[in-house]
């Protein structure tokens, strides 16, 4: 049984009275959704997450947390490899998803659909001390 998310998202795809629809704006607690066909409709946000049969089907890529171009240009080696660490595990923290793989079925341990981002961090946070990672601020 799919799961409700708590975010919607423009570009998220979903389904919803039975098509496939990608969510192309939010309004206030309106969402213009587009369907397959290029038809627009605009539906209330609590219509659409009570719907029988609603549910997020490919949530929309998450933008990197760290630019791959111009951000770390110039610092030292170490500090790009600790930033470029850090993003992977923030990632996956707020999406269930690893950055270089957002194809990936969500970790059930991750999912922002069913997972508050405070249960999400101390995930996250087992997770490493689990795999012997001390915590250190740069």
């Amino acid at each position: 049984m799919p799961s409700r998310p708590r975010l919607l998202r423009a570009g998220d795809v979903v389904r919803f009275d039975g098509r496939l629809h990608t969510v192309a704006a939010l309004e206030g607690t309106a969402v213009r959704l587009v369907d397959e066909a290029q038809s627009a409709s605009v539906v209330m946000l609590a219509h659409l997450l009570s719907s029988a049969g609603f549910e997020v089907v490919t949530p929309a890529l998450v933008r990197a947390v760290v630019s791959a171009a111009g951000v770390l240009e110039g610092l030292p080696a170490k500090a790009v490899e600790r930033a470029e660490w850090w993003q992977r595990h923030l990632v996956e923290m707020l999406t269930g998803r690893p950055l270089d793989d957002p194809q990936v079925p969500v970790r059930a341990e991750y999912d922002p659909a069913v997972r508050s981002l405070r249960q999400r961090e101390l995930a996250k946070a087992a997770e490493l001390a689990a795999a012997g990672t001390r915590r250190r601020w740069p």
